[in-house]
């Protein structure tokens, strides 16, 4: 994959349950970000994209599973302030590095910011006792899933760029 950045910027891609790294990569990146509460993985994927040419492989070779009550994906559901604000803060850092030359890439991930920080606010108006805010935010919401939709099915979504390997 040529634009690996550019589709990361996007969508989390649930990455550690199938991939195989070389270790110096692993390495050089200085491994799992542990100050995150979750998307470590999809830290370290994005840390990664930057390092190289990446491969893939179209056939599913695992199952995954959306996690169980109580487990960290359950408890990142529950809690959508810190979740926000954990993407959010993963993109900066990304954001923030310098081999980054593709202005669609770098508009991705302002625009994953931006959306991040308008979804903590959502979810914080959700969870307000203030009268009309829960109708508020659960708009808010709405419009916001109708958005992320229709940029799904846009052409500015970026695709993978797909080049032939050979062995």
């Amino acid at each position: 994959m040529a634009n690996v950045t550019s589709v990361l910027s996007t969508r989390c891609v649930f990455f550690t349950q199938a991939v195989a790294i070389r270790r110096s990569s692993f390495e050089k990146i200085g491994g799992f970000d542990e100050s995150l509460w979750v998307m470590e993985d999809h830290d370290l994927a994005l840390r990664l994209s930057l390092e190289g040419p990446w491969a893939y492989i179209k056939e599913p070779l695992v199952i995954y599973n959306k996690g169980a009550f109580g487990s960290l994906a359950d408890q990142a559901r529950r809690d959508p302030v810190r979740l926000q604000q954990c993407i959010k803060a993963l993109h900066l850092k990304i954001l923030s590095d310098k081999r980054i030359r593709s202005r669609k890439t770098h508009r991705n991930l302002l625009g994953t910011i931006r959306r991040s920080k308008a979804k903590i606010q959502i979810a914080r108006m959700s969870q307000s006792s203030f009268p009309g805010t829960s109708v508020v935010s659960t708009i808010l919401d709405i419009i916001f899933k109708f958005k992320a939709f229709t940029f799904r099915r846009s052409p500015w979504f970026p695709k993978m760029e797909q080049i032939p390997f050979e062995i």
